[in-house]
This record gives C-alpha cells, sequence and structure tokens, in this order.
C-alpha cells in the first residue's frame, strides 16, 4: 500500500485564510448588493406611488380617506362696467363673489393711481354669494395727468381688486 499523498490546499486555504473566512466576505458581499436591490426597488416602488397619486383616480383615493384637505377658496372681484368720470365724479359699479366656501366680511375701499379719491365700505357675504356695489365719489387727477387708474380693492384678500384707466380733464384713456 501506497502513503496518501498529502492533498493541496483549495479555495479560502490556498489564499493564506481559513474557510469561515472566506464564506463570511462572500456573505457580506452579497447582503450589500441584497441591499442595494432592496433600496432600489424601495425608490422605484415610492416613484410609482407619486405619480398614481397624481392622476385623478389617485386623488380621489386621496379625497375618499381625507388626505389631501380642505382645497383653498378664492374671491372673485370684477367691473360691472367701465368707470365714468364727469364733473370731478367716478362713477362704477364692482362685484364681489365669496368662493371661499364660509361666510367672510369683506372691506372694500376705492383704489386710485395717478389721482385722489376717497371711498369704502363693508360688504358681508354668505358662502357661494355674489353681489354688486355701486360707487360715486370725488376724485381729483394728480397735477399734469391725463388719465388715472381708478378700482376698488377687497379685503380680506389683499390680491382681489378690479379696476380700469380713466380720463382726467382734457385727456385721453
Amino acid at each position: 500500500m501506497r502513503p496518501e499523498r498529502p492533498r493541496p490546499p483549495v479555495g479560502a486555504a490556498a489564499a493564506g485564510r481559513d474557510a469561515e473566512a472566506a464564506v463570511a466576505a462572500v456573505r457580506h458581499r452579497r447582503d450589500a448588493v441584497r441591499r442595494a436591490w432592496a433600496w432600489l426597488v424601495a425608490v422605484a416602488v415610492a416613484a410609482a406611488a407619486v405619480a398614481v397619486l397624481q392622476t385623478a383616480p389617485g386623488r380621489r383615493a386621496l379625497d375618499a380617506i381625507g388626505a389631501r384637505g380642505q382645497a383653498g377658496g378664492f374671491t372673485e372681484v370684477a367691473l360691472v362696467g367701465d368707470p365714468v368720470v364727469r364733473d370731478g365724479e367716478v362713477a362704477f359699479a364692482f362685484s364681489v363673489h365669496d368662493a371661499e366656501g364660509r361666510p367672510v366680511r369683506y372691506r372694500w375701499t376705492l383704489t386710485t393711481s395717478g389721482g385722489t379719491g376717497t371711498a369704502g365700505g363693508e360688504l358681508p357675504l354668505r358662502a357661494g354669494e355674489r353681489r354688486t356695489v355701486s360707487v360715486r365719489t370725488r376724485v381729483r387727477c394728480a397735477e399734469g395727468r391725463q388719465r388715472m387708474f381708478v378700482g376698488a380693492r377687497v379685503e380680506p384678500q389683499p390680491g382681489a381688486s378690479a379696476g380700469a384707466w380713466v380720463a382726467c380733464a382734457g385727456g385721453s384713456p
């Protein structure tokens, strides 16, 4: 019988490491790849969910569970007719529509640019109500002006205003 020859080291042993250390390194690399794929899938799913929620059915689903909150209302202000200046007095009308979804007590003031004049008042409106306000007040163009802007500003929404340019005495709009 011949004596057995020693077997040469294979794998990790050939590299000078023990087999358990080699297995741990492979396992660590494999787990890192799995974590990277998991994050990639999670980001893709989140992006897809956001995209789906931007569609009409997605918004309806959010409304159904109350996740979107109540839509913000707005105030609509419009001139009913062009302002008319005659003998230093301006006459015009504007309408205010409360689309806030709740009752609002509006304050309105006459606004001028290139002139002076004062008028104002309060306008309580119920949700959805529209009302027209007629204004007749004295105005005066600034010295040397050919025209001035006349309108109404409505608060509590400072951006809600409507108006038009009018000719001063001897000027053209």
